[in-house]
């Protein structure tokens, strides 16, 4: 997920977001927090988040705090919107 936010931003801005950081091994903490520093940098007011019920704990072990992240983004000036399913029956 936190590459799909950096090729986003390289796409709109014309940036290498994306082969600076998404390409490295960084940790799930790093990766989050390179992106709040760069939706800070570049006043992104709005963060909207398709197929969400895709994060998974076995394929990323970080899907928790990816929620957390999307859930807190207020408390850094982010509105987010999510969108995906409820698989839960």
């Amino acid at each position: 997920m936190p590459s799909l936010f950096f090729r986003a931003i390289d796409q709109a801005l014309d940036s290498n977001y994306e082969k600076k950081y998404a390409l490295k091994r960084h940790s799930i903490e790093t990766l989050l927090n390179l992106m709040r520093q760069i939706s800070n940098h570049h006043a992104i007011g709005l963060l909207v988040i398709d197929e969400i019920q895709h994060l998974s704990v076995n394929k990323s072990g970080g899907a928790e705090k990816m929620l957390n992240f999307f859930c807190d983004a207020s408390k850094y000036g982010r509105s987010s919107c999510r969108y995906g399913w409820n698989t839960k029956s």
